[in-house]
């Protein structure tokens, strides 16, 4: 992770546990704290929409130029004079799930030095499962092959409140199956 990165990651952090909000890391950060490490450019924070002006405020007050993406639910906020437009803190205020719950019950991890609250694994993945971009079906076919997750259990929460996604997400994972990827036992990760 690039110094800019690490600095918005404390920065949201540091802002979000002194506000003492609810809120959950989601994308690459969380895999990360999960043990699937990728690229990534942003630090996306999933928060309750009614904190949403404070956590704004907060940043601001730290330097950070905060600006709306899709107001009222996706904010950015990025370094002074920062150049790249990807790299940046992603402020999302969602309202349904995986995300709410997510921010209700988050796991506290550590992402380089940094503890913090993240997506659990399991909501992680129905998250990337619904996001429906090749990229994250793509996230969900590397942490399958590695047994970080149990499909099992995901299935289990999918069909506690949408039994169409449950059976699309049997679907995915058996294409992922026939295309060979065989999970490793789960908690027997790749290291």
């Amino acid at each position: 992770m690039d110094t800019k990165l690490r600095r918005l990651l404390k920065m949201a952090v540091t802002a979000l546990d002194e506000l003492q909000v609810d809120y959950a890391i989601g994308g690459a950060m969380a895999m990360a704290a999960h043990d699937y490490i990728r690229e990534t450019r942003d630090v996306d924070v999933f928060a309750l929409e009614e904190d949403q002006d404070r956590i704004a405020f907060a940043l601001r007050r730290m330097g950070l130029r905060v600006v709306p993406v899709a107001a009222p639910y996706h904010l950015a906020a990025y370094l002074p004079n920062e150049r790249d437009p990807e790299r940046r803190i992603v402020l999302l205020f969602p309202a349904g799930d995986p995300e709410l719950s997510a921010i209700e019950l988050p796991d506290r991890r550590t992402i380089e030095g940094v503890a913090a609250n993240v997506f659990p694994l399991s909501l992680l993945v129905i998250a990337k499962f619904y996001a429906n971009r090749p990229k994250d079906d793509l996230d969900i076919e590397h942490m399958l092959t590695r047994g970080l997750f149990d499909p099992v259990e995901v299935h289990r929460i999918l069909l506690g409140f949408d039994e169409d996604g449950a059976r699309g997400f049997v679907k995915l994972i058996r294409k992922l199956r026939q295309r060979g990827h065989r999970p490793r036992p789960i908690g027997r990760r790749k290291t």
